[in-house]
């Protein structure tokens, strides 16, 4: 069905119904769609320009936090270039361990203090060759040596040759009086001097959380307090501002996949209701995602929304009401035409709607109606005059069965003469006869079981076999299981009967019918086949009856009838004799057996 043809069921039926339709469909929703393209337009600009905003917030932030990051880088260039650290952790033997270590730890004092604007804490551990371990700090837990040369950091520099490695969101280590940080980011590296020999490793560890937190808070954000993310490539969150907020990583992940750019992107998260943005830090390989509610950056367009959605609930108030107004009165006089009808159509049309001198639109209906019950009166009567042909024609039917119930109550009293006289073969005709004519007269019946047609075949076959001396024999090839599928009466044996006439009927000899049966994909396929002359042998030999080919023509009729197109019948010319196929629809119907139940259980 076309969108032409669904129209009018849409529409609504009243007239007054449908100027308030026309109404909102050419005016009110143009309004409504060019509303909503201006809004969603300002959103947009406003989207841009936060998102431009943040980028450029998130690009400071980020070169601060990689700023970090370069001075443990510088830190490590001091210390790996002190000829005098070198010599003390080359030849801690040569020391005082007292002296040894105050030496050391006074050289991190000094390189601390040469960077003492960089806002954030950093702690460091040494370690030389000769089993000695230095640090700045106040451990969580006592520090020996063997512990920290098997920190994964040091392992992968030792054996994987590299000279240096970041080890981000690494546990905090050091005493929690001191730091409250739960990771810190650490660099691990050696000291390798002039001759690039490994003579000590050191770890440089910065406290990135107080950092982080402090700087995200001296933020100017223009639009209310804004939410400030770590996040790593997975996108699991590192660090946020509110502990608990959670980065959706799934959305993260599909925004940088569609990015263009990978060191800047931003999103929008309707179900949060957040705008973000992300910036890349390779060293680090982290994102700094900032977080805005949408909330507060479309503050005065949700307001200029509640505005105009207001104007328009009013305006649409107004003009629905002047439609009611304007509609009814061109619909007030159809209703008291209706009315009238209605009371017309009461008296069962007999009488006729006065033709006033109304609108002229009206007058043409009444008009039309009077033309209408007239012709309706003039139909009625006719088909009165059809049902009384009707029941003439079944009652004529009715006369017409006597005479098959004669006969067969004539070939029940030849049975019983027969059998007094043991003539088996006059009483088995008789009673083949008997059960073809009883299945004609029960006209009840379309579908029957294929074991009841197969008996009728039988009766009809006994029937020819003795009247033309047992020429034929009937070959059945079926599963038992298809005994109770359900066939057309009478289906079977027109086919018999065309093998019979057309395909021995001109011959002498005998010959053989297969009739076959099979499923096959909810298919119920019959197979009537004989060894016979054949298709075009038969349609040469002249014709015997007049109403040669009736059978199979009526055949067809009722496959129509009972299947539409979903049955068939095909003739197909064999290399000796003709098969004929019919195709149905597979239905089974076994029959109700009371004593299984009561085996079953279920009667009892």
């Amino acid at each position: 069905m076309n969108m032409a043809s669904r129209l009018p069921r849409l529409l609504p039926k009243s007239l007054k119904n449908r100027l308030i339709a026309l109404f909102l469909v050419l005016i009110l929703l143009p309004l409504i769609m060019l509303s909503v393209y201006m809004f969603s337009t300002v959103e947009s600009v406003l989207q841009s320009k936060a998102s431009e905003r943040d980028r450029e917030q998130l690009f400071s932030l980020k070169q601060r936090l990689e700023d970090q990051s370069a001075i443990l880088v510088k830190t490590w260039t001091m210390m790996d270039q002190d000829p005098g650290l070198e010599d003390l952790l080359k030849y801690p033997h040569e020391y005082e361990w007292g002296d040894l270590k105050k030496r050391v730890e006074g050289k991190f004092t000094s390189i601390s203090n040469s960077f003492f604007l960089t806002g954030s804490q950093v702690y460091y551990t040494l370690l030389d060759m000769e089993g000695n371990i230095y640090s700045s700090y106040l451990p969580n837990e006592p520090i020996q040596y063997e512990n920290q040369l098997e920190q994964p950091g040091f392992q992968k520099i030792l054996n994987g040759g590299e000279f240096y490695l970041w080890v981000t969101n690494e546990a905090n280590y050091v005493k929690r009086d001191v730091n409250k940080s739960a990771n810190l980011v650490s660099l691990y590296t050696t000291l390798r001097g002039n001759y690039q020999i490994p003579y000590a490793l050191l770890r440089i560890s910065m406290d990135y959380e107080e950092w982080f937190l402090r700087a995200t808070q001296s933020q100017e954000t223009g639009q209310g307090e804004a939410l400030y993310i770590l996040a790593d490539g997975n996108g699991n969150t590192v660090l946020s501002t509110d502990a608990e907020a959670k980065l959706n990583k799934d959305a993260l992940v599909k925004a940088l996949s569609a990015a263009v750019d990978g060191s800047a992107v931003d999103w929008r998260d309707e179900q949060e209701e957040m705008l973000y943005t992300a910036a890349y830090i390779p060293s680090f390989k982290w994102y700094v995602v900032k977080g805005t509610p949408l909330q507060l950056l479309f503050a005065e367009v949700n307001a200029m929304k509640a505005k105009f959605v207001t104007v328009l609930a009013a305006f649409v108030l107004l003009v629905i009401g002047l439609t009611v107004v304007l509609s009814s009165g061109l619909t007030r006089p159809l209703l008291r035409l209706q009315r009238k009808m209605e009371i017309v159509a009461g008296s069962d049309l007999k009488v006729a709607l006065p033709e006033t001198n109304s609108a002229v639109e009206v007058q043409s209906l009444t008009h039309s109606f009077n033309r209408m019950v007239k012709d309706i009166h003039g139909l009625v009567n006719r088909l009165k005059l059809e049902e009384r042909q009707k029941q003439a024609i079944r009652f004529q039917v009715l006369l017409s069965q006597m005479n098959p119930h004669f006969l067969l109550n004539t070939l029940n009293t030849v049975k019983s003469i027969a059998m007094q006289k043991d003539q088996e073969e006059i009483h088995d005709i008789c009673v083949s006869l008997g059960k073809l004519l009883e299945s004609s007269l029960n006209l009840d019946v379309d579908l029957i079981h294929l074991k009841e047609e197969l008996g009728l075949v039988s009766a009809y076959m006994k029937i020819q076999n003795s009247r033309f001396g047992n020429r034929f024999e009937a070959v059945y090839e079926m599963d038992r299981e298809l005994h109770y599928a359900l066939v057309p009466k009478s289906s079977l044996q027109p086919l018999v009967e065309n093998a019979i006439v057309h395909g021995f009927g001109h011959t002498a000899e005998s010959g053989n019918i297969f009739i076959r049966a099979y499923a096959r994909e909810g298919l119920l396929l019959l197979e009537v086949e004989d060894d016979g002359i054949g298709l075009a042998a038969a349609a040469a030999k002249p014709k015997r009856r007049n109403n040669a080919g009736v059978g199979l023509s009526n055949l067809r009729e009722r496959l129509g009838l009972l299947y539409q197109d979903r049955a068939s019948l095909t003739l197909e010319e064999l290399d000796n004799g003709t098969a004929a196929r019919l195709e149905l629809p597979l239905l089974m119907a076994p029959p109700y057996r009371k004593e299984e139940q009561h085996e079953n259980g279920v009667v009892g």
